[in-house]
């Protein structure tokens, strides 16, 4: 069955709507609440020196002090709509956060926190399937993150199974065939 993003709506304030001028890179971390911001903040100098406009969907409340110019704070949004026209997403290995980017066909860079037992897996899949990378915490390079936005076999890899998501049947087909087979 055919993954779906979830949405409650949003908007992402300060961007038409189409093609963004720079490459935009969503940082989401779901895993923050628990395991701290220490990942997110060692990948900022990193993404200081890099030709993109990066989106910090993380409810840091400050914590993150000030940012580079080319990152700001959007806090939450659902992810269909921050994912939508990005060259990538940064994320923490949440489950969620992959499956958003495989609708979106984005491709994505797994920074798994020790301390969750599967974030690991999903990093090693999502490298082994080529549709993104992975680093561990405090050693996304800059050039990880220039690889991430402009690596074509990437966005292949990841436009690929976003084909491949999108021949599946979906929730609505797969409910309807349910009932059909209840009679």
């Amino acid at each position: 069955m055919r993954d779906t993003a979830p949405s409650a709506g949003g908007v992402l304030s300060e961007h038409p709507a189409g093609a963004p001028e720079r490459p935009r890179v969503a940082i989401t971390a779901a895993g923050c609440r628990t395991f701290g911001f220490d990942w997110v903040e060692a990948l900022l100098p990193a993404a200081a020196s890099i030709p993109a406009d990066f989106l910090l969907a993380v409810q840091d409340d400050g914590a993150l002090g000030e940012l580079p110019p080319n990152v700001r704070r959007t806090g939450w949004l659902p992810t269909d709509v921050l994912y939508a026209g990005c060259a990538g997403v940064v994320h923490d290995g949440d489950a969620g956060a992959v499956s958003a980017a495989v609708v979106a066909g984005t491709s994505q860079m797994v920074v798994p926190h020790p301390g969750d037992q599967s974030s690991p897996r999903i990093a090693d899949a999502v490298r082994e399937r080529g549709i993104g990378l992975s680093a561990p915490p405090g050693e996304v390079s800059s050039e990880a993150l220039g690889q991430l936005v402009a690596d074509d076999a990437l966005r292949a890899g990841a436009a690929a199974v976003r084909r491949e998501l999108a021949a599946l049947p979906s929730p609505a087909d797969m409910a309807a065939r349910i009932v059909g087979l209840a009679g």
